[in-house]
């Protein structure tokens, strides 16, 4: 029988390893070692950071609300634009300020959009290990006092926790 101490550090392991498979899995500049290319997709930056921030965009004046702040941003004379303000942005207002926390931390950085995604799929992935976390724990306290807690081994081994913890 297992100690609830064990189930929980358990439980916090599979988390950082179903972390870390998603991780590698969605990553835009990491090889697969399998030929299903529909892995590495994720909106992270493929659906939403590439047709924001590449430059030459065709459909540049469907996403920024000013065409003149795209290209101050491309100039390198805006550093951190906002979703909402200055191009669409279709998620929640808690997600648009991590987007920005996370696009601001990497444009910061670098100017290059290639290795500022790639900066940015970091951040948003770390943030989203944070929340994963969290929610590990919780289930498991949750469980706890039903004595179920053992059951919150099931959570990081679910395919969807690896296929979509950093897909979104």
């Amino acid at each position: 029988m297992l100690s609830k101490k064990i189930i929980l550090v358990l439980a916090i392991a599979l988390n950082i390893l179903t972390w870390s498979i998603s991780l590698l899995l969605h990553d835009p500049q990491s090889p697969l070692s399998i030929h299903y290319t529909g892995l590495k997709y994720t909106d992270i930056v493929s659906g939403v950071f590439y047709p924001r921030f590449q430059p030459g965009t065709r459909e540049v004046d469907k996403i920024w609300y000013n065409t003149e702040r795209y290209r101050d941003f491309i100039a390198n004379r805006v550093k951190c634009p906002i979703p909402y303000l200055d191009y669409k942005f279709e998620y929640p207002p808690f997600i648009g300020l991590i987007w920005t926390v996370s696009t601001c931390v990497a444009f910061t950085y670098t100017r290059n959009y290639i290795i500022a995604s790639r900066i940015h799929y970091f951040v948003q992935s770390i943030i989203l290990f944070v929340f994963s976390l969290v929610c590990t724990i919780t289930l498991y306290e949750i469980l706890k006092k039903i004595g179920r807690e053992k059951h919150v081994l099931l959570l990081p081994i679910l395919p969807s926790m690896i296929i979509y913890l950093i897909y979104n």
